[in-house]
């Protein structure tokens, strides 16, 4: 009688499944309601793992709809019901759905209410040695930090960074490592926005120590983000040798990646350093920063790296104006808008504009009648 039952609740949640995939949502969620009505109070573990199955689904179809009250009630009903289960299975579905649930709220801007799911979630499942439930856990760390930081709770929001740092940190799950690095970027973000500006690169350095040697392309990323972030912050403290190193060691470090995210921010050091040592009348070595980064970069297929080079050639272009060499900066601008004069990227258009307008006035005169 239990593999009867079994089966039809597994065909069941099948056809509801393959309802879903096609987008038929309204006969889907029949039957998932179907699974649900039929199996709810069945005790077998296998049949209460399709009955979860189906609530998840449930609930992840009235989202697809923009249903949010439906679905956040969908997600309750599945965590109240089955948060003792003793099925891994299930804990992970109820984890989700708690997930899930924060996701939706966040993006009503229910920041309060989100922040809440999150710490449900967490408070059930910090301690599980579960890899997957771990990884859950840190992105909810990371995705509360985010929510307390709409309500301008910035001790609150830098608590749940050292938490997660404190908890995750000697992981080696990769995915984990991903959100103990943004938390850490995140951290000095925060720092920085309070002007504690020395433990803002303090952040930076301990990111750049642990995971500078990552493998991981989510965690370079980072290291690049903190390296960059770091540099500015020792700009703007008139540490401007200081910020350069910074810079040429991201460049030594990450330049040949081939990860566009890595790119960006080899570029944006790039960049950066032309600003500076333009800053230190040392036009002949920015000219030449710029020259790197265009070279480099140039044929860069990511709008973000593109940007970059575009302001690297309008930033040449100013910089060989000033110098009286009209004529040179006339070519560079004309270079620029004819590179990137047809991307509809408001970024680059505003770059392209401002390339135009630093070109002499051309008329056209009119032919002389026969």
């Amino acid at each position: 009688m239990s593999d009867d039952q079994l089966r039809s609740a597994t065909n069941l949640l099948k056809q509801a499944m393959t309802l879903r995939e096609q987008g038929r949502t309204a006969n889907a969620i029949k039957a998932f309601n179907d699974v649900i009505e039929r199996f709810g109070n069945n005790h077998l573990s296998e049949v209460q793992e399709q009955v979860v199955t189906a609530l998840f689904n449930k609930g992840v179809t009235l989202g697809e709809q923009d249903r949010f009250a439906d679905e956040i009630r969908v997600y309750d009903e599945l965590s109240e019901r089955f948060e003792n289960s003793d099925s891994q299975a299930v804990r992970e579905l109820v984890m989700m759905a708690l997930f899930n649930k924060g996701i939706t709220l966040g993006r009503q801007n229910r920041f309060a209410d989100e922040t809440r799911a999150y710490d449900d979630l967490i408070e059930r499942f910090e301690n599980s040695d579960s890899p997957t439930v771990q990884q859950m856990v840190s992105v909810a760390l990371i995705n509360k930090g985010a929510a307390l930081s709409q309500q301008g709770r910035s001790a609150d929001e830098i608590c749940v960074y050292d938490h997660l740092i404190e908890r995750f940190e000697d992981s080696d799950s990769p995915s984990v490592q991903n959100q103990v690095a943004a938390a850490l970027v995140n951290k000095g973000i925060t720092l920085s926005q309070q002007d504690r500006f020395a433990d803002e690169i303090q952040v930076y350095d301990h990111l750049i120590e642990r995971f500078g040697d990552s493998d991981s392309p989510t965690v370079q990323e980072m290291v690049g983000v903190a390296l960059v972030n770091k540099g500015v912050t020792l700009g703007q403290q008139d540490r401007s040798a200081d910020e350069i190193q910074v810079y040429d060691h991201l460049i030594e470090r990450f330049g040949d990646s081939d990860l566009p995210a890595v790119q960006k921010q080899v570029a944006r050091a790039l960049v950066n350093k032309g600003i500076t040592l333009g800053r230190q009348n040392r036009f002949a070595e920015e000219i030449r920063v710029y020259d790197h980064l265009i070279e480099r970069f140039g044929d860069s297929g990511s709008p973000a790296v593109q940007e970059l080079v575009a302001g690297a050639l309008l930033n040449k272009g100013l910089t060989i104006e000033r110098q009286e060499s009209r004529e040179d900066s006339i070519e560079i601008y004309d270079n620029l808008i004819e590179r990137f004069g047809d991307i509809e990227v408001p970024e680059i258009q505003e770059l392209v504009e401002r390339a135009k307008q630093r070109l002499p006035r051309r008329t056209t005169r009119n032919k002389s009648p026969d």
